[in-house]
């Protein structure tokens, strides 16, 4: 057995300090690197693990004047930000404490400013009390030194890793005691148990033999676990067995080939993931691992517990639950640190009760993932609660949410979009959406491709687009189109100077009444094809913001909007257009159309350009 344990040696000090004449309040954290220590028991002997500690400061402040102390302000300390190197390969834990079973802020023997008893928001802060918070905004108490609190956790090896961000904060009183105010804290990061470990064949060998192993409970609902017993051993290579289990160890991992196996009991129609070792490491390349497992042959539900797999190496979890009737999954520790892609991995679910089923994101530390394309696409969940998700390195949302039709309301606040690219299809086809709450709170600014985000909405009547920074954005296409219910679309804070293409933009929307362009700037637009194409609720379009100097297509862009009556294009500049088929075919209803402006010497099809008019 291994045993590695931190020394808690030195910490971190904390005091606010009345300056003489009592003009100002200071609080002044100080603290020392922490002195870590890993140490080996028992047998066999291993060598130790290493681990240490740090600290990117010295010392913060927080000043408070004299008003706000007159009015019991709150306020926070800089954020501090401990870094743990090690070379555990089962990683480490870190926790935080106060020094002894005194959790207060204490000036000498007259005065103290107490923990808060209880996790609460920084809103919520009473006089004298102060607490710690790993997010900025909901603090928690300061854990006594017999009961520290876990803060940060790896499940693997690390140089630097900074995975807590530690501010503290404290609401202060006018009738506060001069004097310092001070309480030692300590950081202790800990190596985690070194275990024996088995490696799981990739995601796409492990899921053909767990349809394999499906087949042998047709028409019977499932489930998929963890199994701690076997048989007997050597059970997978007898002839009895045979369909009924195989060898899923990674190729090179083990001279083994059934030290991890796969097997079912036909009697209780389980299928279990089986080793004799401690950790079964799910395959860095675990794509589509859970995908179609019954080949949609028959309607059963599956039942998934990923309790006892550990996830943590895994890189690719792409496609990892799609085209499943999921009745429940029980995550377990499903820590997925070391993911750069999720895309497509809800894709096609379709849970037995969409109202009960639900996604603790909460486990998933997706701290590492890129690529959130496609994650939800077309799965019947009902309800989606996004707290806990981390996306603060996702580039790609194309498609994230597309065709959920289940789904009426969604709240993208949780969302870090701040380095994302593709936007493309995020919300498209959401059939049911009525309501995207927290759209503002979107972080756009290096958004480069819109294309059908917002399109074939069917329930979302009105879009607050005020929020949206837009001035990365170059590709605008089919943006809107056939969001039938959409009536008012207001565009005037959007900066187009980037954009390329607005072909098809507005397309399908039938019911749209007021469109407003103003401020629209389409100087480096080239297509323009279909970009009002089927607009029913309209009698004419302010066409005037439009600068069409650098459009070459104009296929299509008015066609079949049938109710269209007038239309001024005297602003037109179609210099470089050489596509103007079908642009003006089936608006039937056209009493005035104003072409003066119109050159067409570098048309090479015109087609079908006023037909059926």
């Amino acid at each position: 057995m291994k045993l590695n344990k931190g020394l808690k040696q030195s910490g971190l000090r904390v005091w606010p300090e009345m300056l003489a004449q009592g003009l100002r309040w200071a609080f002044g954290l100080l603290w020392a690197l922490p002195v870590l220590a890993s140490m080996a028991f028992g047998s066999p002997v291993y060598a130790a693990p290493t681990i240490s500690v740090s600290l990117p400061a010295t010392s913060a402040d927080i000043d408070f004047s004299m008003s706000e102390v007159r009015s019991s302000a709150f306020k926070k300390s800089a954020a501090i930000q401990p870094s743990v190197t090690t070379d555990n390969p089962q990683g480490f834990t870190l926790y935080i404490s106060s020094i002894d079973e005194n959790t207060s802020l204490d000036n000498g023997t007259y005065d103290h400013i107490n923990s808060i008893a209880a996790g609460l928001n920084e809103t919520a802060f009473t006089q004298r009390t102060w607490g710690y918070s790993l997010d900025g905004t909901n603090f928690n108490p300061i854990p006594k030194a017999s009961n520290p609190a876990k803060i940060a956790e790896s499940q693997l090896p690390a140089t630097n890793a900074t995975l807590a961000s530690v501010t503290f904060g404290a609401k202060v009183a006018p009738d506060l005691y001069e004097g310092t105010y001070q309480k030692e804290i300590v950081f202790t990061a800990i190596t985690n148990a070194i275990k024996t470990v088995s490696y799981m064949d990739t995601g796409w060998n492990t899921i053909t033999r767990l349809q394999w192993l499906a087949d042998q409970n047709t028409g019977h609902d499932i489930t998929i676990k963890r199994g701690y017993s076997i048989p007997y051993p050597g059970f997978c290579e007898n002839i009895a067995y045979n369909n009924k289990c195989f060898a899923n160890t990674a190729a090179g991992t083990s001279t083994d080939a059934y030290e991890t196996i796969l097997w079912t009991d036909t009697d209780t129609h389980t299928i279990y993931f089986y080793s004799e070792k401690d950790i079964i490491y799910v395959n860095e390349d675990a794509k589509g691992m859970f995908n179609d497992i019954k080949r949609s042959l028959d309607s059963t539900n599956i039942t998934i517990d990923l309790t006892g797999l550990d996830f943590s190496k895994a890189k690719d979890l792409s496609n990892l639950f799609t085209k499943n009737r999921i009745k429940s999954i029980e995550w377990g520790n499903f820590n997925i640190e070391s993911a750069e892609t999720v895309s497509k991995m809800f894709r096609d679910v379709e849970p037995t009760d969409p109202s009960n089923f639900s996604i603790d994101f909460t486990k998933f530390n997706t701290r590492n993932v890129t690529d959130f394309s496609y994650m939800f696409n077309g799965s019947k969940i009902s309800s989606l609660n996004l707290n806990g998700i981390d996306t603060r390195k996702a580039t790609n949302m194309a498609g994230m949410f597309s065709s959920m039709n289940n789904l009426s309301v969604l709240d993208v606040a949780p969302l870090n979009t701040s380095n994302v690219t593709d936007m493309s299809s995020m919300f498209a086809s959401m059939h049911s959406l009525t309501n995207i709450q927290n759209l503002s709170s979107l972080d756009t600014s290096k958004v480069e491709n819109m294309s059908s985000m917002f399109s074939d909405i069917g329930g979302l009547t009105s879009l607050d687009l005020s929020g949206l920074n837009t001035s990365s954005v170059t590709n605008m296409s089919y943006m809107f189109s056939s969001s039938a219910a959409i009536t008012d679309l207001d565009l005037t804070t959007f900066d187009t100077h980037a954009v390329e293409d607005m072909s098809g933009m507005f397309s399908g929307m039938t019911n749209l009444s007021n469109l407003n362009m103003s401020g629209l700037d389409t100087s480096s637009v080239t297509n323009m094809s279909y970009m009002f194409n089927g607009i029913m609720g309209m009698s004419t379009i302010d066409l005037s913001p439009l600068n069409t100097s650098s459009v070459i297509d104009m296929t299509s862009m008015f066609q079949d909007s049938k109710n269209l009556t007038h239309l001024d294009l005297s602003g037109f500049d179609t210099t470089h257009v050489e596509n103007f088929t079908s642009m003006f075919s089936g608006v039937n209803n056209m009493t005035t159309l104003d072409l003066t402006s119109f050159h067409t010497h570098q048309a090479t099809d015109m087609s079908s350009m006023f037909m059926e008019m």
